[in-house]
């Protein structure tokens, strides 16, 4: 089914302008657009040229913060949360955060309480990163974020599915014409992703020189449904564009380099974590069962 070019005009026009582009990022082959920071609320107020911080693989405010601030749980999972994070914090700041451990299978934001949920594709993922936090406390914005075990929802088997066959939140726009702009893609993602649950759009790069773009949401369902609704039905400015997934890129932050990964599974192990997420809400430690006589104790693990 062809993309509804007049809907997609409606959106667009509802969406504010960005900030103004600096005369050097006028002249630049690629410019960047993130949303705006946790103290905004993340209302539909536009994006903002990325700035210098938000061009690097990692924050450049993220490190150890050396004061572990860990919120103790007995179950183990793929779920993370983060609490206490700075006000100028934004979800590009966060993807970037977790990109240092794993691949994002989604991203829940809070910013009326300043925190978030990470939730990896794989349990192993969580584990290093919670590791990390516990032995050398992680900071961002200068705020020593609280780190702790979430209790996410199972993911869907579907989606499991498409994420074996390389599915991703990052999704790529080829063939681009120069007069396409950061405001009708993001349309695009409204227009192509009404359906989804807690749809959040992180970022977008427009590489001019070679016509391309890459739009990163927060979640794998959303970039899913742009795929699914856009691919091969997309003309913009009278070219055909190509719409496919693109590789969420994970590395591991130097600065954390030193702490241990003892966490973090073998490849089969992960591949095992992985069917077993599609399943059940968390991977449970060992010595984790409880006798029926605690069984009531309540989950110490946050639920989103």
């Amino acid at each position: 089914m062809a993309v509804d070019m007049a809907t997609v005009a409606k959106v667009r026009d509802m969406i504010p302008m960005s900030r103004p582009l600096t005369p050097e990022q006028r002249k630049a082959d690629a410019v960047g657009f993130v949303t705006p920071e946790l103290m905004t609320g993340l209302n539909e107020c536009g994006l903002r040229p990325m700035g210098l911080g938000d061009r690097t693989v990692f924050p450049t405010t993220l490190g150890p913060s050396g004061r572990p601030r860990i919120q103790q749980g007995n179950e183990q999972s793929r779920g993370i949360f983060l609490g206490t994070l700075a006000p100028q914090t934004t979800i590009h700041d966060l993807t970037r955060l977790a990109n240092a451990f794993g691949a994002v299978e989604s991203l829940k934001v809070l910013p009326q309480r300043m925190c978030a949920f990470v939730n990896f594709a794989y349990p192993a993922h969580a584990c290093m990163l919670y590791a990390v936090a516990a032995r050398r406390g992680i900071a961002l914005w200068g705020a020593n974020v609280s780190v702790g075990w979430a209790k996410p929802p199972p993911i869907d088997l579907t989606i499991a599915a498409r994420i074996q066959k390389g599915a991703s939140r990052i999704v790529f726009f080829g063939n681009l014409s120069p007069n396409v702009c950061e405001r009708t893609l993001y349309a695009l993602f409204r227009y192509a992703t009404a359906a989804v649950k807690d749809r959040r759009l992180e970022s977008i790069v427009i590489h001019r020189k070679h016509h391309f773009a890459f739009v990163s949401t927060t979640s794998i369902a959303a970039g899913i449904a742009m795929v699914d609704r856009l691919r091969g039905n997309l003309v913009l400015d009278g070219q055909e564009v190509s719409v496919d997934f693109a590789t969420e890129h994970v590395r591991m932050c130097p600065a954390f380099k030193e702490a241990p990964t003892a966490a973090a599974a073998t490849p089969s192990a992960s591949a095992a974590a992985a069917t077993a997420a599609t399943t059940t809400t968390a991977t449970k430690a060992p010595g984790a069962s409880v006798a029926p006589a605690r069984a009531r104790r309540r989950d110490p693990r946050r639920r989103q």
